[in-house]
């Protein structure tokens, strides 16, 4: 199958969502507290340089289409985008780890 797919986020629930946003602002603002100044100040820079060099433009955004892919699960088997959805809806999660 090559449909691209639409990508549905949180939006499409504005109750829910308003909530997950309070809640993520509470986590920032509880996370941020733990780590001082000079650590913090570096890291707001990084994120304005990723800004300026337009890495933010790339992100997909409510009602952005996304390719067909194939990844490797946490299994160690391959997974097709577009045959999962062929049976069911999907919710990506990416995480960065080892």
């Amino acid at each position: 199958m090559n449909k691209e797919t639409e990508i549905v986020t949180m939006k499409a629930y504005p109750e829910i969502y308003k909530t997950l946003m309070a809640d993520i602002g509470k986590y920032k603002y509880l996370l941020r507290k733990n780590y001082n100044q000079k650590f913090l100040q570096n890291l707001d820079n990084a994120i304005e340089d990723l800004k300026k060099a337009g890495y933010f433009d790339q992100r997909l955004r409510t009602g952005d289409y996304t390719p067909d892919f194939t990844l490797n699960a946490c299994e160690g088997h391959s997974v097709c985008l577009s045959e999962v959805l062929t049976k069911t809806p999907v919710v990506l999660s990416f995480f960065r780890g080892r």
